[in-house]
Order: structure tokens, then C-alpha cells, then sequence
């Protein structure tokens, strides 16, 4: 299943091997980009500030090799982060999926710390995550990811915009099952109310071919404290598949 291969049943990772498909270009982008304002995974939240994202919407999906047709998969998911003063954040993920034929569900604490800021600007964060997955045979599994964030804010004539990196490696005591994930992005935001983001993914997996995903999305400011977000997703390397998502921010 699709959250399943995404984040259990794998194997130990090798990952200056995965890395290599992202580290340098985005090594070199953050080298070279000036300082500005930026908002990203790597950068911690003001003291009381909260972020909150969900998706109580349908995915679209293509998926080629699959016996039954899957138009839609039901998807929820909630995403809530807090500043907690003194470079650390706290997030809470709850999330949940059907696809007609399975249903699964999972759960994780995070906690993350500034580490590092450079004179030029780049950020560095680390985070350590604690949860659990449901599997529809009634059991759960605990799962620890580990994290390292990385990121730097530029400026163009086009507008702010920002680059990061996030490296994560999830392994379960259980079972021995690890998984690791390297995400790169570019963001812009050519006005206020408007961002442009493309994500470029690669994924080590264990029952399924390694994967690479290319993700990009827009996102508007709706309303004063709300963003709505459509993101796709296109499978490079790996499984064929290609998803489509809405949902929605809050920031107070």
C-alpha cells in the first residue's frame, strides 16, 4: 500500500548513496544564495506561534499497475507545529488513509532544535520524532525518525524565495525495519499572498523499487491567517503513480 511502502517495510539505508542524487546541486545553491527572510522546515517557529495543516480531502491517483482502478484514495491528515521559545519547535501529525480496500493509520510527536545559524544566513535544525502506524490487522508498530534540516533564504528579482534540505531515517525497534528519505526545495514567492514550491524526493524501500518524486505546488493566501495549497506529484523513478491534493494551512 501506498503509505506503507512509503514509510515501513524497508531496509537498512546506505545513505551517502541516496544522497548523492540531491546533496550537491542544493549544496551548491546554498553556498551561493544571499540572505533573506524565509519560512521552512529548518527555521524554528516564534515563541507561541502555531502552524496547522490539513487535508480532509480526496487524492486523485494514477496508478498504472494496479489490477482495480483507484481514481481517489480518502486521506486526512492534521499537522500542527508550536514555538516553544529559545529555537525549539513541537509538532503533532495524525493521519489516516482508506483506498477501498485497506484502511491505516499513524501518529508522531516531534521535537526540534535550532542548532546552528551561519553569519550568511544558513540554518541549521535538528529533530527527533516518536510514533506509531496501525496496520489493519489491529496491530501498531512504534516508529523513531531521527532528522537533520537545513536551510537558507534568498532574493531575486522575481521575489523572496528560500532552498532546504531535510534528511530523515525512520527505524522501528520492533522489527529491525528502516527506511530513509532525502527532500530538496525551492520556494518563491513572487507576491504576498502567492508561493511557488517545486520538492524533488528520493526514497530508499525495501519490497518496492527505490523511488524519486518530483512534487510542485502553489499555495494561496486566502484569508488573512489561512493558505490553501494544490500539490502534485509525479513518481520519476520507481512504481508509476501520479497524485494530485488539496489542503489547507493555519497560521496564528
Amino acid at each position: 500500500m501506498r503509505r506503507r511502502a512509503r514509510l515501513a517495510c524497508l531496509r537498512a539505508i546506505p545513505l551517502p548513496r541516496l544522497s548523492a542524487l540531491l546533496a550537491a546541486p542544493l549544496a551548491a545553491l546554498l553556498a551561493a544564495a544571499p540572505t533573506a527572510p524565509a519560512d521552512a522546515g529548518p527555521w524554528p517557529r516564534a515563541e507561541g506561534s502555531v502552524f496547522l495543516s490539513f487535508s480532509p480531502a480526496l487524492d486523485a491517483v494514477r496508478d498504472p499497475e494496479r489490477e482495480r482502478p483507484r481514481p481517489f484514495d480518502r486521506y486526512e491528515q492534521i499537522y500542527a507545529e508550536i514555538g516553544l521559545g529559545d529555537g525549539w519547535t513541537g509538532g503533532a501529525e495524525a493521519y489516516r488513509e482508506n483506498d477501498g480496500e485497506e484502511r491505516e493509520w499513524s501518529g508522531m510527536f516531534t521535537l526540534t532544535r535550532l542548532l546552528a545559524q551561519s553569519e550568511g544566513g544558513t540554518v541549521v535544525s535538528g529533530a527527533l520524532g516518536a510514533g506509531w502506524e496501525g496496520r489493519p490487522e489491529g496491530f501498531a508498530d512504534l516508529r523513531l525518525r531521527p532528522s537533520l534540516h537545513v536551510g537558507r533564504g534568498f532574493s531575486s528579482d522575481y521575489g523572496d524565495g528560500w532552498l532546504a534540505m531535510d534528511v530523515g531515517h525512520e527505524f522501528r525497534p520492533e522489527d529491525g525495519r528502516e527506511s530513509s528519505k532525502i527532500e530538496a526545495t525551492v520556494g518563491l514567492k513572487p507576491e504576498r499572498s502567492l508561493m511557488l514550491f517545486v520538492q524533488l524526493r528520493a526514497e530508499r524501500r525495501d519490497l518496492m523499487p527505490d523511488a524519486v518524486t518530483l512534487a510542485p505546488s502553489v499555495a494561496w493566501r486566502a484569508w488573512r491567517s489561512m493558505t490553501l495549497q494544490l500539490s502534485g506529484a509525479q513518481v520519476l523513478k520507481g512504481r508509476p503513480e501520479t497524485t494530485l491534493r488539496m489542503n489547507a494551512w493555519l497560521e496564528f
